[in-house]
């Protein structure tokens, strides 16, 4: 079942849409990009490029199947995730933490590429924030790829944000 999909006022950016699964949960966004579907997967899979908008992760990543993302919350908290697919073909996903699902797939487009994000995960509590935190996150990567520095949002547009995805999901 999907639910709520909105567009962003202003900005134009979208919003992203919870799927509930059997089991589970998934929140899934879009950001499209005019570069290439190679160059999108490329600069995904770069660790030093994924430590700059990736939340946590350290920059150590052995990139194959079965391979580790290296993780530090900065409170002392040190943990990984182990990569299930790694190709241009079937994406780029991993398990972090022994629990969640990150899945990144590119796909192309007329004017360049579109990348499909998933997070997989199992409880609710935090989905607003979760929402919250992703769409900045996502906005940062492609302020990267648009060779621009990463600009994180401001409190009092944080809490727009916040505000606007307690409205989408409280339908």
């Amino acid at each position: 079942m999907l639910i709520n999909l909105a567009l962003g006022k202003g900005n134009n950016m979208l919003f992203g849409q919870l799927i509930e699964n059997e089991s589970s949960y998934s929140l899934y966004f879009e950001r499209g990009f005019y570069q290439s579907k190679e160059a999108v997967f490329d600069a995904l899979t770069d660790p030093v490029i994924f430590s700059k908008w990736y939340p946590f992760a350290t920059g150590e990543m052995d990139g194959q199947v079965g391979g580790l993302i290296k993780f530090d919350d900065g409170e002392g908290n040190l943990y990984q995730g182990v990569i299930t697919k790694f190709s241009l073909t079937d994406g780029f996903e991993f398990i972090e933490d022994s629990r969640d699902v990150m899945r990144m797939e590119v796909s192309e487009t007329p004017s360049g590429s579109k990348l499909h994000f998933y997070h997989t995960f199992s409880d609710l509590a935090w989905l607003v924030q979760t929402a919250t935190g992703w769409h900045n996150c996502l906005n940062v990567f492609v302020q990267i790829m648009n060779g621009l520095p990463p600009q994180w949002p401001l409190p009092d547009e944080l809490v727009a944000l916040t505000q606007a995805y307690e409205e989408i999901f409280r339908k």
